[in-house]
């Protein structure tokens, strides 16, 4: 009896889990399918205070139309919303919402926003998401796609004398700085200025 009972309570547990493997795999194979996602922070590094381009994409590969979907940036403490392309874009704390509305098969998702950096110093990230409802197929089901890694600038001090030979300022002295040799035959040599243009 306790065989059987045995052979039941193990048939049991293999058909959840063979259950629950199939649903894994069709779960998997209905996930919004969205190609070349990426994004990117210029300039790098930048003066504290100063303003950089933050552009992140999304390419919608998949045979559905998602609704109500918007960009949602997430950016460091301190740093404010300037302008975006397109617009519409609004801040509310550290998140930026740019709504796109209707996304259908071939869409190319493609924010832009420049930023307004505060005082902060050292390595700052910028994080993006793409959210939407995935329409009547799973209808109420929200999604949303991460561009990983962070976009990430180098946020330095706008005092020439604190940060030196960083892009943006000066170098000591009056050194000699050159292009990579064998950069497209275009390499070239000049003698830095010792104050800022």
């Amino acid at each position: 009896m306790f065989e059987k009972k045995g052979f039941r309570v193990g048939l049991v547990l293999a058909l959840a889990v063979a259950a629950a493997a199939v649903f894994a795999v069709v779960g998997r194979a209905d996930d919004p399918a969205f190609d070349q996602i990426q994004s990117s922070l210029q300039s790098n590094p930048v003066d504290a205070g100063g303003f950089v381009l933050f552009r992140a994409q999304w390419h919608d590969n998949d045979n559905r139309t998602f609704t109500h979907a918007s960009v949602v940036i997430t950016v460091p403490d301190g740093w404010t919303l300037d302008s975006a392309d397109p617009s519409g874009c609004t801040q509310d704390g550290v998140t930026i919402t740019c709504p796109w509305g209707k996304l259908t098969f071939g869409e190319l998702v493609d924010q832009q926003v420049r930023l307004q950096t505060d005082g902060d110093l050292g390595t700052q990230s910028v994080h993006a998401e793409l959210t939407f409802y995935e329409g009547s197929r799973n209808p109420g089901r929200f999604n949303h796609i991460p561009v990983v890694p962070d976009a990430q600038t180098n946020v330095i001090s706008s005092d020439p004398n604190a940060t030196p030979d960083e892009a943006g300022n000066c170098v000591r002295g009056n050194q000699t700085v050159e292009t990579l040799t064998g950069s497209g035959g275009s390499e070239t040599t000049a003698t830095a200025p010792t104050t800022r243009l």
